[in-house]
């Protein structure tokens, strides 16, 4: 059990915020399925905020349980003061007598800003440097010239991507037994949403525990 988790006190933490593109690669690791499927899961984001892990946990928990799969959130057993490392990890797959550990961490993320022109958008009413005798007020109103044209502001757009590891420790031997890489994206109006973060955290947390339920890395006991 000394061994479960060794890779938890290496993980690099990066902040991000992603939505809704998901592309999912995934493997079993040599002699993974040995032990599969599992049925009882301690779920665990990697970041140095508490909340962020907490969305993501309680997504993939919420994703797994519906499908009757054991599963139990880092964050629902520990309080924002006790370290994220594996002495904490162990005692918390003792005391719920976890199978497997499901560790998630952001592995790296692109920002790119761009300018986008705003929309001309035609506006009625007299330009500015019209009369009423410009234009025959019984005349057709094709060919009347009340109107003006006005631009949008430009905007910057935010597009953003972010690579996420996702790695399925069996509890018994401390190995990992299964991978999954995802490249998590944001479109335009989830980029500049206040709710981003808690957008992509969910979406990403949902679509990891898909996964792992389609290949049957975990299951109903």
């Amino acid at each position: 059990m000394r061994r479960l988790l060794p890779a938890v006190l290496a993980l690099a933490v990066v902040a991000s915020a992603c939505a809704p593109g998901i592309g999912l690669q995934s493997a079993w690791q040599p002699g993974g399925q040995a032990a599969a499927p599992f049925a009882n899961v301690l779920v665990v984001g990697v970041s140095q905020s508490f909340e962020r892990r907490r969305f993501f946990e309680q997504a993939a928990v919420a994703e797994l349980a519906a499908a009757g799969v054991g599963a139990t959130a880092s964050t629902a057993r520990m309080t924002t003061k006790d370290p994220l490392d594996r002495d904490t990890i162990t005692a918390l797959v003792r005391a719920l007598g976890s199978d497997a550990v499901l560790v998630t961490r952001i592995v790296n993320q692109d920002v790119a800003v761009r300018q986008e022109a705003g929309r001309e958008l035609l506006k009625q009413g007299n330009p500015a440097n019209a009369t009423i005798e410009s234009y025959d007020p019984n005349a057709y109103t094709l060919y009347r010239y009340d109107y003006r044209m006005e631009a949008e502001p430009a905007q910057l757009i935010v597009d953003r991507e972010a690579a996420v590891r996702a790695e399925l420790f069996d509890a018994g031997t401390g190995a990992v037994a299964y991978v999954i890489d995802a490249r998590v994206r944001l479109d335009e109006t989830e980029s500049r949403s206040f709710g981003a973060d808690v957008a992509m955290l969910d979406r990403a947390g949902r679509a990891l525990a898909a996964r792992l339920l389609r290949d049957r890395v975990v299951a109903r006991p």
